[in-house]
Order: structure tokens, then sequence, then C-alpha cells
């Protein structure tokens, strides 16, 4: 859908109605591939709130190291959970054999800006004291590969969360960051947005675009994925050229629409057992693993 046409309220609610079409007989109706240990539903926040809960899965059998993916769902930052990532998250495992955390976070009106950004601190800071995982790839689709980028620049840098009123366990880095059909620049007036402060406009203005952050700040191994349908995929080109022209280290991947398949929006969550899901997940696995 083209956002900026209907008043935010009415685009957020199409927005969801139009997810739940496709997400609810794909989340029903998945098949998810042997061989992880798979530990659900762990309560960061203890307050019984859904929101507040990942899940982790690990190669079976394998003790827990220090390394671990971090993956963060999309859904315009009005909607979505973590099951929709489950799939993706789990091949990313088995083709790593690195650990994941498939994390919630609350969502935007209920919350602002700030009340998302601090719950994903709270589930990396969680994940780090309670199972040892210090060494991160965070990854994630569309707004969640905003969100993988801003959440690698607040970990990096202190000033940022300060700016953002946020802390990270010291000990915490991210040594990749792959965002799947992300957004890095948006318009502080429309939807999605214009949910993220409530009205209340106290956000710095590089929570807006991110490339002025990313100048500062850095970036380490990056992976960008998108492909020729995702209304995205100009958004994506222009973050790759901008990556090159301040020498980040980055894989890039625009995948090519076929009789079989189209390659549109956040394509390897809904298929990340399709050639086109299997060589995003070998991307953002050799980013890793550098």
């Amino acid at each position: 859908m083209e956002f900026g046409v209907l008043p935010p309220e009415v685009e957020r609610m199409t927005f969801i109605n139009e997810c739940e079409v496709n997400d609810i007989p794909r989340v029903k109706n998945t098949v998810f591939p042997e061989g992880c240990d798979v530990k659900k539903n762990i309560a960061f926040i203890d307050d019984g709130l859904d929101e507040h809960k990942f899940d982790i899965y690990s190669p079976e059998g394998k003790e827990l190291g220090d390394e671990a993916f971090f993956v963060i769902h999309g859904g315009a930052f009005v909607y979505g959970y973590k099951e929709l990532d489950q799939d993706y998250s789990m091949r990313l495992v088995l083709k790593s054999n690195i650990p994941a955390v498939n994390t919630n976070y609350r969502l935007m009106p209920e919350t602002d800006f700030n009340g998302s950004i601090s719950d994903l601190c709270a589930s990396i800071n969680y994940a780090n004291s309670e199972y040892g995982f210090k060494k991160l790839h965070i990854t994630g689709d569309s707004a969640g590969g905003y969100l993988a980028v801003l959440m690698t620049l607040i970990i990096r840098s202190e000033s940022v969360q300060k700016d953002l009123g946020v802390k990270i366990n010291p000990e915490i880095e991210v040594l990749s960051v792959a965002p799947i059909c992300g957004c890095y620049t948006g318009n502080k007036e429309v939807f999605p947005m214009c949910y993220f402060t409530k009205g209340d406009d106290t956000l710095p203005e590089y929570v807006y675009n991110l490339m002025d952050l990313i100048k500062t700040t850095g970036l380490p191994r990056t992976a960008v994925v998108t492909g020729d349908q995702d209304f995205l995929m100009d958004e994506n080109f222009n973050f790759e050229h901008f990556l090159s022209s301040i020498g980040v280290p980055h894989s890039f991947y625009n995948a090519t629409s076929h009789d079989d398949f189209i390659a549109h929006h956040v394509f390897p969550i809904c298929y990340p057992y399709n050639d086109e899901g299997k060589t995003t997940i070998d991307l953002v696995v050799k980013n890793a693993i550098g």
C-alpha cells in the first residue's frame, strides 16, 4: 500500500488488516524445520505482557555460547509478533550453528517510540544477563530492519543511549547487522512515523534519518536485502549506495522475480525455504561469520 494518502489511523487499520489476511494462515500452516531446540515465551520483563517475551532457538543438543542472532519482526511499528519470523530465525540457526533470540516488543500507538526502544534494550540486556549472549548479529525485516540498524547504533554509542534514555549492558557488542527490506528514513507527519511521539516531538532528528547518525557512529558488517517488487526497493538501493560512499563493509542482494516467485516486501520472512529465501539466509550468515 502507498502510505501518506489516507488519514494515519485509517492507514494503520488498513495496513494491519492487509497483513493479517496473509500472516494468519501463513503462521498457522508453517512446518518448522527440524534440528532446533526451542525455548518459547521467555519473559524479559516480568509483567505478564506477551510483548515482553522472546524465544530462543538453538542447534539441537548444543549448549548456548556467548554469540547469538537477535531478530526483530516488522510491521510498520504498529503490527507484528515474533512468530512471524520464527521460521526465518530457525533456518538462520541451522545454517550458522548460532542461536537466535526472536523477540516481541510493544507497538505504537499503544506505546511511543521510546517504549518500543526501551523494550528492545530490555530484551537484549536480559538475553545477556540470563543467557550470556554478548556478541550479537542483529537482523530484522521492514520496520524491524530500521530497528535492527537503530539498535546497532544504540549499542555502539553511549551518547545515543543518553539521547534516548536507555542503557545497554557494557559488555554487549554488535558484530553484524542485516536489515531485510528495511526503511531508514521517514516523514514524521505521516503513517507510520507520525506515531513515534504521540504528538510530543522531543526525539532527536536522526531517528527520522538513520543515515545522519550512521555518519558519526558507523556500522559493523552489514547485509542489505530487497527485491524487485519490494515497495521499499529504492530506499534499500539508496541505503546501499550510502554505505558504499562512507566505506561500511557490506553485501547487497536484490532478488529478481520470475514465473514461480514474486520478490515482494519481506519475501525472505514469508518464504525462507525457497531459493531466494535460502540466498538471503546464506548472505546474512556469511555477513555474521565474516
